[in-house]
């Protein structure tokens, strides 16, 4: 057994995990003693103590029922706020505290989830998408003139999604952990939503995607792994980014989606084999679950896609930017009543 415990209590009792220094193990424990699953890893064992009060008066069919409507709302919350200026995982985190659950879902069920918003943009920009995996491929077997405005694009993805994809990797630890605590969540709501406050306000809004450039794409795609740190936005560091460097408020928006793709792709994919394969769990909520998460993520997603490139295409972005200074005010003030946990989990 390794040396070292942690106690947890709570609705389900309470679950004891021994680890030794370095041992890293993730446990999905759920439900009452006589129906829930607990996911051991290599270097930890894990000892479930039941309620040593009463018996839970919500048996395991009411306990499994909470757990579907959970997910089905935080799936809603994911498709509606993935595409907005206004971080989805930061509302995923301050919803799950909400939820009678109480807990952060975490940075699995997160990126899981995230699937089925990127397979909505997937869906809604497939035509697009097609011609430019066309023209890439046909740009490297020389059949495609290597300046096609498509095959550039192609490039130009491809370039906007490394520093997101080395970050995430390099920091995965902190994102998972540190960075999702609310008072950073709070504060990069609010410093966010000045900075794009800014671009909207003085951006030049003369350029169009056929104006980007390979330079740009790189600086595009350093603004969108800022949205590694929950808080910031994909969408918000990508179109802050946009404007500033004089995009106008479509074509930020269409490249932010197309930006986001492989970054968000990879990642979903990326977690779900580390579920799968016991190395990391989705906290209370089991795999059935978070699939029906994704799915409703998928259509709301899809029908906030159509919406957001109208609303943008004539209104500027001041309602996302008070919003979220309202909304990071809001978990200050939850943070330091006690009504809001920093660093609440469902792990």
């Amino acid at each position: 057994m390794c040396a070292g415990g942690v106690r947890i209590g709570g609705l389900r009792g309470v679950l004891e995990l021994w680890m030794s220094p370095g041992c890293t193990a993730v446990y999905l424990l759920k439900r009452r003693p006589e129906c829930f699953t607990v996911w051991t890893g290599r270097f930890a064992e894990v000892i479930y103590h039941p309620p040593r009060t009463a018996p839970s008066p919500y048996p395991c069919c009411i306990l499994e029922g909470v757990e579907w409507i959970q997910a089905i709302i935080l799936g809603f919350v994911q498709g509606l706020t993935e595409f907005l200026p206004i971080s989805s995982s930061a509302h995923l985190n301050i919803v799950g505290q909400i939820l009678p659950e109480k807990a952060d879902p975490g940075a699995a069920f997160t990126a899981i989830t995230q699937l089925g918003t990127e397979t909505a943009v997937l869906i809604f920009f497939w035509r697009d998408i097609v011609r430019i995996v066309k023209a890439w491929f046909g740009a490297l077997a020389g059949r495609v003139p290597r300046n096609d405005p498509d095959a550039r694009m192609g490039w130009l993805i491809i370039i906007g999604s490394l520093p997101i994809g080395v970050l995430g990797l390099l920091l995965e630890d902190y994102i998972d952990t540190q960075f999702r605590s609310l008072w950073i969540v709070a504060t990069m709501l609010i410093v966010f939503a000045v900075f794009l406050g800014l671009a909207d306000r003085f951006g030049r809004e003369q350029r169009e995607l056929k104006d980007l450039t390979f330079r740009h794409g790189l600086l595009y795609g350093c603004a969108q792994a800022l949205a590694l740190i929950p808080g910031v936005s994909r969408s918000g560091g990508t179109i802050t980014a946009g404007l500033f460097m004089g995009y106008t408020r479509e074509a930020a928006a269409r490249y932010s989606f197309l930006l986001a793709m492989p970054a968000v792709f990879m990642s979903g994919l990326y977690k779900t084999f580390k579920v799968v394969t016991g190395e990391e769990a989705t906290g209370f909520y089991g795999i059935p679950s978070t699939i029906v998460a994704t799915l409703v993520a998928f259509v709301v997603g899809y029908l906030m896609i159509g919406w957001f490139l109208k609303y943008v295409s004539s209104k500027s972005y001041g309602i996302f930017i008070w919003y979220r200074i309202a909304l990071g005010i809001l978990i200050f003030v939850g943070l330091g009543t006690g009504v809001l946990n920093a660093t609440s989990s469902a792990f």
